[in-house]
């Protein structure tokens, strides 16, 4: 899938697999699992609240959206699920600009769990500017820092055994219920000097 790909953090990358398979616990969702659970949104009172009311259509998510510059045309296109939100968005930005799409989201849904559990919320500038820090952050600390596991580039080939030593090869397969095995032995100067070929069928 594409979000795996995109150059962010892991948690904004597992962020956005859980809002594509619809896992983020809103209203509605808790409400198809308690029955007595209220699918009101908790901000402005809506009927219903989806994971695209949450992340779109909210007030606050939809100015952090705005001052974002998200187009238009994905701002108030009605969308069933988040996954078809998502996929239009792939379809419209650049690589580097849906990351920082789904960093926006993601700093914007813990907005709005700040004002469910601790009645507080920030304003939607701050939370622009804080996703946008941490997609520049993301994107200097890999320019100017090294790989943990740095890239050594490898040359395979074959090189001549030292003097008066023998080199072995020795290959092994499994085919229609057979094993066969080979090796050849060659001196230094590449000559073979033996070699053996066979094989067993396995019981």
């Amino acid at each position: 899938m594409t979000i795996w790909k995109l150059k962010t953090l892991l948690k904004i990358r597992v962020f956005a697999w859980r809002v594509g398979h619809e896992l983020l616990l809103t209203n509605t969702k808790i409400s198809s699992i308690r029955q007595d659970f209220s699918r009101d949104c908790p901000k402005c009172g809506a009927s219903v609240e989806t994971l695209v009311h949450a992340l779109k259509d909210r007030q606050p998510a939809r100015t952090i959206l705005t001052l974002g510059g998200l187009d238009g045309r994905l701002l108030n296109k009605d969308y069933p699920y988040c996954i078809d939100w998502i996929e239009d968005v792939m379809c419209f930005l650049e690589k580097k600009v849906v990351a920082d799409f789904i960093t926006t989201l993601s700093d914007s849904w813990n907005n709005r769990n700040n004002y469910v559990f601790r009645g507080k919320e920030e304003e939607a500038r701050v939370i622009w500017d804080r996703a946008k820090t941490l997609c520049q952050d993301f994107r200097i600390h890999n320019l100017i820092n090294k790989l943990v596991l740095p890239i050594t580039p490898t040359l395979k080939k074959w090189e001549k055994p030292l003097c008066r030593t023998v080199k072995i090869n020795f290959d092994v397969t499994v085919f229609n219920n057979k094993t066969c095995f080979g090796v050849i032995v060659c001196d230094s100067n590449g000559f073979v000097l033996g070699g053996v070929a066979t094989s067993k069928r396995r019981i």
